[in-house]
């Protein structure tokens, strides 16, 4: 389904530095922010999503908020932060998420978590008011491209995948079940963690859903006692296709150093950022 996806069609490319023409496109005319700068404020509010997601209530599912994360890469990929204020729609891929995901979340939810946040009623207000207004102008940004196929759901797969392999595949046989499906189950959270991490980067554009996935499940095994290469062996059809094999590992090891190269923009940073931009903004606004 996903290699006959608007995804796959729109926003996947063939190496880096294609989606890096696409960021230094929007910014040859414009000299006060550079499309770095853009892409560590993007970053950052990345975050800040998915930290609203975790303690959101009801709290937000992991899908649903990989599918808030490509919302915002995929607007700031080809749109500026200076056109579109990422604070001002950053919560609004949350919100559209949510509704595309249909993961039941008011805009009366919005408030009391706005409010449980610290935010007052009244400003809580203008903030559901502000999502509501820019919906349907991010729908449009985003070329109605809404459905997000995620790592989440063949993480899933591959684990069940992976317990089958070592108790009724591999020979000879382990003895004990129940540890080989213990040891596989702790490899959940780390994996989830690594995908979570995954979402802040550009393999999302570059990779499929299932080989983040598969990734995730290679970072999660390292030291535990079975041998994951047997697996993806077993995977891409055994020793009869090394290339197949070599092909899939290489890209695995790439979406893993990718992810553990990740570097988040701290907040004074961020705010030097923000103030170019709306400094700029004011001369623009100024007709100077």
């Amino acid at each position: 389904m996903f290699h006959e996806s608007t995804q796959k069609g729109l926003w996947f490319f063939e190496n880096e530095q294609m989606i890096a023409d696409v960021r230094n496109t929007k910014y040859k005319d414009i000299p006060s922010i550079s499309a770095d700068e853009e892409y560590q404020l993007v970053l950052f509010y990345d975050r800040l999503v998915r930290e609203f997601c975790d303690t959101c209530k009801p709290r937000i599912p992991r899908a649903t908020m990989a599918t808030a994360c490509a919302y915002l890469k995929r607007l700031y990929l080809r749109h500026s932060v200076i056109d579109y204020p990422i604070e001002m729609y950053y919560r609004t891929c949350v919100y559209l998420a949510c509704k595309v995901d249909e993961f039941n979340l008011t805009s009366d939810d919005f408030i009391s978590n706005f409010i449980s946040q610290g935010v007052t009623e009244s400003k809580a207000q203008d903030l559901v008011q502000q999502i509501l207004k820019t919906e349907l102008k991010l729908i449009s940004l985003l070329q109605f491209s809404l459905i997000v196929y995620s790592p989440y759901r063949p993480l899933d797969g591959f684990l069940i995948a992976m317990k089958n392999f070592y108790i009724n595949v591999i020979i000879p046989k382990p003895t004990d079940e129940k540890a080989i499906v213990t040891e596989i189950d702790s490899m959940s959270a780390k994996a989830d963690s690594f995908i979570l991490w995954s979402l802040a980067t550009d393999v999302c554009f570059l990779f499929s859903p299932s080989q983040i996935a598969l990734a995730s499940v290679l970072y999660a095994s390292k030291g535990l006692s079975f041998d994951f290469l047997k697996f993806l062996e077993h995977l891409t059809g055994g020793s009869e296709s090394t290339e197949r094999f070599n092909n899939l590992y290489s890209k695995l090891c790439v979406i893993v150093n990718n992810v553990k190269a990740l570097k988040l923009p701290n907040k004074d940073y961020v705010d030097s950022i923000l103030r170019k931009i709306n400094d700029y903004l004011e001369v623009q606004n100024s007709g100077l």
